[in-house]
């Protein structure tokens, strides 16, 4: 084994231990937290979605799947590392588009945004509060799917609904479906 590939399973394995520490945060506002411990939920989950971010996107792991996407480390990786290897270069120049100030703030308004929800839902403070907080969740969606273009999909997507909408875009089709179905929320 050479040294890249274990100093890339042991930055794998920490990246693991903070998405771990993610998902328990996640799944715990969600179910048993108190109502006042929520804020605290947010902000630690915002600090290590941050940081597991920026972990995925950083120079080291890029220079890390670079050597090992040379010839002769890669013909030496198990096909499930190779896969990984090429997965996560893939999910890489992708991600690297997004600034991580703004992954935070689209961390951040997420966790804010379902806390929100959960008591607008409660409380039936009615469809004006559950509009402004889906009008905010779409607008930070919007930016994120701008963020990873794909051609081929763009392409496809936006002809598929040309064929059943004219001059009608992806963005625009969106809103008419949250429109019509808002009143089910």
């Amino acid at each position: 084994m050479s040294k890249t590939l274990e100093q890339f399973e042991q930055y794998l394995d920490k990246m693991k231990k903070y998405e771990h520490i993610n998902t328990l945060l996640y799944w715990d506002m969600r179910t048993c937290a108190p109502k006042l411990g929520q804020a605290g939920h947010i902000d630690a989950l915002t600090y290590f979605s941050t940081e597991s971010f920026a972990m995925s996107t950083s120079d080291e792991l890029y220079g890390m799947l670079e050597t090992l996407k040379t010839p002769e480390e890669f013909a030496q990786l198990s096909d499930t590392m190779k896969f990984i290897v090429t997965r996560m270069q893939r999910d890489m120049e992708k991600d690297r588009r997004i600034p991580k100030d703004r992954y935070e703030v689209m961390v951040r308004e997420q966790a804010e945004s379902g806390n929100a929800w959960e008591e607008a839902k409660n409380a039936s403070s009615g469809p004006g509060m559950r509009s402004l907080l889906a009008a905010r969740t779409i607008s930070l969606s919007k930016f994120f799917v701008t963020a990873w273009p794909h051609p081929d999909r763009d392409q496809v997507r936006e002809s598929s609904i040309r064929q059943r909408k004219p001059n009608i875009t992806f963005f625009t089709n969106n809103q008419i479906l949250f429109c019509n179905n808002r009143s089910k929320l």
